[in-house]
């Protein structure tokens, strides 16, 4: 259309919404803040829409689902039971989208997202689906060098950590343990520090010190014996895992594929507790 029908059309639809959706400079033009959640929202209702017509004429799951999970657990746990997904459900595409401690998945177009940890959004719904055991661990050479510990109260005294930063706080989590019912934490030094699962598997068995990592990370590693576990009288916490999604209930049959797929997934594995359906 020509650029005046354009600009005429845009005005029209701010006044309508009653609010500015785009910041016009003699160069440029861009999205206000309004705008691109105005952009963001319509897209999703027009892909409901286009799923709940498809759905209504034949009800089988179509198009493309997306699902943000961190790199490790989707290699571990997702992957493996995607062929047969794909399969039982032909018209069906996944996209795998890897994921941080944080996500946003309205903005980051994601349909759904696995959490490691009690969510913080209060925005998103969704239900634990499992609980991850978690394993305090660590080099050869590093326990050759400060002592195999025997109880957490001999942690301050000479031991260190691999710190492990939270990528919204920029602090570090603590060591936890149960001990009698209850659950104790506590800080160690830590000469070095990572945002990232993989990278602090590497820094544990590097020797740089203690890690509580969850188990499905360091199987391998506890079985070639690169990584050892201690203080396994003084287990650390499970790992609660969330699945969760922007819309109370989703109806799309795709997404709706999804959640019910990793929720078996997870519920077929021996790594996990699953203590929830997703749906």
């Amino acid at each position: 259309m020509p650029r005046s029908t354009g600009t005429e059309a845009i005005k029209e639809l701010e006044a309508h919404v009653g609010a500015r959706l785009l910041v016009r400079t003699t160069r440029r033009v861009s999205p206000t803040l309004e705008g691109q959640a105005y952009y963001e929202r319509c897209v999703a209702l027009l892909r409901e829409l286009e799923e709940v017509e498809v759905s209504l004429r034949d009800g089988t799951p179509h198009g493309l689902v997306r699902v943000g999970a961190p790199g490790a657990f989707a290699r571990h746990f997702l992957t493996p039971a995607l062929p047969a997904l794909l399969k039982h459900n032909p018209r069906l595409q996944m996209r795998l989208v890897p994921t941080g401690q944080t996500v946003d998945p309205v903005r980051e177009g994601i349909d759904c997202v696995l959490h490691m940890g009690s969510p913080k959004d209060s925005t998103l719904v969704g239900k634990q689906v499992a609980l991850l055991d978690v394993v305090t661990c660590a080099s050869p050479t590093y326990l050759r060098e400060y002592g195999i510990p025997s109880a957490p109260d001999e942690l301050e005294r000479q031991h260190q950590m691999v710190g492990y930063l939270s990528s919204t706080t920029g602090c570090h989590f603590p060591l936890s343990f149960q001990r009698a019912g209850r659950v104790h934490t506590l800080f160690l030094p830590a000469r070095v520090s990572v945002v990232e699962d993989d990278t602090r598997v590497s820094m544990a068995k590097l020797g740089f010190g203690l890690a509580q990592i969850p188990r499905y990370q360091v199987t391998r590693e506890l079985e070639s014996g690169q990584l050892v576990q201690v203080l396994a009288d003084y287990p650390a916490p499970r790992l609660p895992v969330f699945l969760l999604y922007p819309h109370k209930n989703p109806q799309s049959p795709r997404v709706r594929a999804a959640l019910d797929w990793i929720a078996a997934t997870l519920a077929g594995s021996v790594e996990t507790k699953t203590v929830a359906r997703a749906a």
